[in-house]
């Protein structure tokens, strides 16, 4: 892929991701994660989908590749997966077999609550018919000295070849994204990747 200097890859770490299906509404889904993660110590990473009430339908856990963070083992995002479930009376779903990347795409320019916030339609104009667009919010726990926290964010759930991902790098530059990460679920990779927006480089 070529790529300008306005983009740094990171490095790559192995691929993992795991869903959980069943139904909560929102305020009850917090809450019981935040038990969860406070009493596992985990970091909760990915995002979740709802239903048209707006309640939590799924929710899918991905190894977010920040060096900042640390990167949690297979191993313990797995457990992490298994016990979260259980508290939310959830079922573990497996995504099955997938190709090409996906990239969960921020919606918001930056991270400041008062920017412009795009739409998923508008972010599904912009790239054209051979990437999927679909909507849903990212949800990061994180562990602070201070105690547990969440934040969230609309976002767009890209889904493509890997020949069209040049395509989100691009767009990710005009949203005025900091960093993304990508899934590369050919090479079973993910790494992260900074935009020339970056102002807390890894």
């Amino acid at each position: 892929m070529a790529l300008t200097s306005v983009f740094k890859e990171g490095k790559p770490i192995k691929l993992w991701s795991a869903e959980v299906k069943g139904n909560a509404a929102y305020p009850d889904f917090e809450r019981i994660v935040l038990a969860t993660a406070t009493r596992n110590k985990q970091r909760y990473t990915g995002y979740f989908e709802t239903d048209d009430a707006g309640n939590v339908r799924s929710f899918t856990r991905t190894r977010y590749p920040r060096l900042k963070y640390g990167v949690t083992s297979i191993a313990e995002c797995e457990k992490g997966m298994v016990e979260l479930a259980y508290d939310l009376n959830f079922r573990v779903n497996s995504e099955g077999s997938q190709s090409g990347f996906r990239v969960v795409l921020g919606l918001l320019e930056g991270y400041d609550v008062t920017s412009p916030t795009h739409t998923v339609d508008e972010v599904q104009s912009l790239l054209g018919s051979t990437i999927l667009a679909e909507g849903a919010t990212v949800f990061a726990v994180r562990h602070q000295t201070t105690g547990v926290s969440i934040y969230t964010e609309p976002v767009a759930v890209l889904r493509g070849a890997m020949s069209s991902l040049v395509a989100v790098y691009d767009l990710a530059d005009s949203l005025k994204q900091e960093r993304f990460a990508v899934e590369d679920f050919g090479n079973r990779l993910s790494y992260m990747v900074e935009t020339r927006y970056c102002t807390e480089s890894d």
